[in-house]
């Protein structure tokens, strides 16, 4: 008679066997990002209360008081408070701001590629366009122009981002149209609506994936540089609002802007962890 645990055991050792046999910066990248993403979400239970609020005493350095083991800002208000609730801003802001990116560049991309004449022309030409124009400048006026609102703020970096993906997305594209399953489906009536989406989308979902944590980790980049500026929703808090906010203390008080853009890093760096072992895990396919 055959047990449970038999059965369940095999199965727990198959899936920690899948686990390392991830690439290693894909693992570490995950482990990184999940992390941020549960103290994103439980900000509000680590530390209720509106981050912004006055503490403690100005200018208390990491270790000077048990309370605020980050240390208070220039105004007395909890640093690890404000980087645990700006993790939310920010993460959000990233994710957000990548799907709009990805939505709008797979879609151009695919009409692009598989229509072409016309269609083609025009659609890479309107991409080109977003390309010579510095997106950080672009994302800049767009902000300016509609407001800094946090929903602003990723139509802007996202409206700034999708070029990349719609131009790897087409070179996929062309290559694919190519295929005998492709012109079979054609054949057999097949229209373009149902190409695109049951037969070429699914073939360069592997790409667009590992542009999007590039994506991810430029719109992280792009929310801190703009709120920097000032340019943030002065109603959330975010790490480069933070650090925007306390610059005029960096030589006083260096640890009020280290420690958020340390965490600016962190992220970056686990995002680029996850698009490397992402590409490593591709070419590991192609090579099988």
């Amino acid at each position: 008679m055959t047990l449970i645990s038999d059965i369940a055991a095999p199965r727990t050792l198959l899936r920690l066997d899948t686990l390392r046999r991830l690439p290693f910066a894909l693992r570490s990248g995950l482990v990184i990002l999940t992390a941020e993403v549960v103290i994103a979400v439980l900000a509000n239970w680590l530390y209720p209360g509106d981050p912004f609020d006055l503490a403690g005493a100005p200018f208390l350095a990491p270790g000077d008081d048990p309370q605020f083991p980050l240390g208070t800002d220039i105004l007395g208000r909890d640093i690890a408070a404000g980087l645990v609730h700006g993790a939310r801003i920010s993460l959000i802001v990233g994710f957000s701001a990548t799907a709009l990116a990805v939505t709008v560049g797979t879609t151009v991309g695919l009409l692009s590629g598989y229509l072409g004449g016309g269609v083609d022309h025009v659609l890479m030409r309107v991409t080109e366009l977003f390309q010579v124009i510095p997106h950080f400048l672009l994302a800049i006026i767009l902000v300016a122009i509609l407001g800094a609102r946090i929903e602003f703020i990723v139509l802007a970096i996202g409206l700034t981002s999708w070029s990349m993906v719609a131009r790897l997305v087409r070179a996929e594209t062309l290559a694919l149209r190519e295929l005998d399953y492709v012109r079979i489906c054609v054949a057999m009536g097949g229209g373009p609506v149902r190409v695109m989406l049951t037969h070429i989308l699914p073939n360069v979902l592997p790409p667009i994936i590992v542009a999007a944590s590039i994506l991810t980790a430029l719109a992280v980049l792009t929310e801190a540089g703009l709120a920097f500026f000032g340019l943030s929703d002065s109603n959330h808090i975010s790490w480069g609002g933070m650090i925007g906010a306390l610059r005029d203390a960096l030589l006083t008080a260096p640890y009020m802007t280290l420690i958020p853009g340390l965490a600016i890093v962190v992220t970056v760096m686990a995002l680029s962890l996850i698009g490397d072992g992402l590409t490593a895990l591709l070419r590991r396919g192609d090579g099988a």
